[in-house]
C-alpha cells in the first residue's frame, strides 16, 4: 500500500482538514502589524487516510523551530487549558535562533510513514516614521545599538524619511533628524547602496542571492510591497521584505548563511 505524505497548516485546532501549503515553512519574527508569523500547526497526512495514527515529532535545530502541542501564545486557565493540537498534528513556533532546521514527522502506527520539511526562521523588521514602526536600522552587529539614539538615525544603513506635518505625537519620527519639511514626500534610504524589486513570496525569499545586489540607488519611492536588497557600512549585503517582513544578513564579503 502507498502512503503520500505531506505538511500542512490550518492555522490552528478546530480548523478543516489541512491542505499542503507552499513549501519551505517560512517563519519570521512577529512585528504588531504583521503578528501572525512565528508558529504554524503541521499535519502528517497519510493517503489513503488512516484512523488516529501515532505521529512521533522533531525538530534538528529546537533552538531554531521548536515543538509544542499546546497553541503558542494561547494562556490557559483553571478549567479552560490552552488548545492542544489534534491527533498527529502539531505546533511550530520560533526559537531563541535564527537559521534552518528539519522538521520530521514519523507515523508508527497503524502504518509506517514519514515526511519532512525544511523550516526558515528569520528576524524582521518594521520600517517606517509612524506609530509601531522603527524607522533606522543598522544591521552591523557592532553597530545596531547606535539606532537607540535619534542623532545616529542618519548613519543607518537603512532609514525612513517622512514629512513633518504629517507625523503625530507618537510618531517616532517627530521632531527627529528624519522628519523633512512639510509636503515633502516620504524616502526610503539606503546609503551604502541597494537596488529596489518587485516583492516576493516567502518561499522565493529563501532563495534570493547575494549576487542579486546591485548599486542601483541610494534612495527609493516606499512600495506597499517590495524587495530591497542593500549594502551596509561594512560590506554585508542584507536582503529585506519591505514595509513589514523577514531580512537575512551576510558576513561581510560573504553569502547569506542560510
Amino acid at each position: 500500500m502507498a502512503y503520500v505524505n505531506a505538511f500542512a497548516w490550518p492555522g490552528g485546532p478546530g480548523a478543516p482538514q489541512p491542505s499542503v501549503g507552499p513549501l519551505p515553512l517560512v517563519m519570521y519574527d512577529e512585528q504588531f502589524l504583521n503578528p501572525a508569523t512565528a508558529s504554524y500547526l503541521l499535519a502528517l497526512q497519510i493517503s489513503p487516510a488512516v484512523q488516529n495514527p501515532t505521529v512521533a515529532w522533531t525538530s534538528s535545530n529546537p533552538a531554531v523551530t521548536s515543538l509544542q502541542s499546546q497553541e503558542p501564545g494561547a494562556g490557559g486557565l483553571p478549567g479552560d487549558p490552552a488548545p492542544t493540537a489534534p491527533p498527529a498534528e502539531m505546533f511550530v513556533q520560533t526559537g531563541t535562533a535564527y537559521g534552518a532546521a528539519t522538521i520530521t514527522g514519523s507515523a508508527t502506527d497503524p502504518v509506517n510513514a514519514g515526511a519532512t520539511i525544511t523550516a526558515y526562521h528569520y528576524p524582521s523588521i518594521a520600517l517606517g516614521c509612524r506609530f509601531r514602526y522603527q524607522p533606522a536600522f543598522a544591521f552591523d552587529p557592532d553597530r545596531a545599538a547606535l539606532m537607540l539614539q535619534q542623532s545616529n538615525w542618519t548613519g543607518a544603513d537603512l532609514y525612513d524619511t517622512f514629512p513633518s506635518d504629517q507625523l503625530g505625537p507618537l510618531d517616532p519620527c517627530l521632531n527627529s533628524p528624519l522628519a523633512t519639511p512639510a509636503n515633502t514626500p516620504e524616502v526610503w534610504h539606503a546609503p551604502y547602496g541597494g537596488v529596489l524589486l518587485p516583492a516576493v513570496s516567502l518561499q522565493a525569499f529563501t532563495a534570493v542571492s547575494v549576487s542579486q545586489w546591485q548599486n542601483a540607488g541610494t534612495s527609493f519611492a516606499p512600495s506597499a510591497s517590495a524587495l530591497l536588497l542593500l549594502k551596509t557600512k561594512e560590506g554585508r549585503i542584507v536582503k529585506v521584505l519591505l514595509p513589514i517582513g523577514p531580512y537575512e544578513a551576510s558576513s561581510p564579503g560573504g553569502p547569506f548563511p542560510y
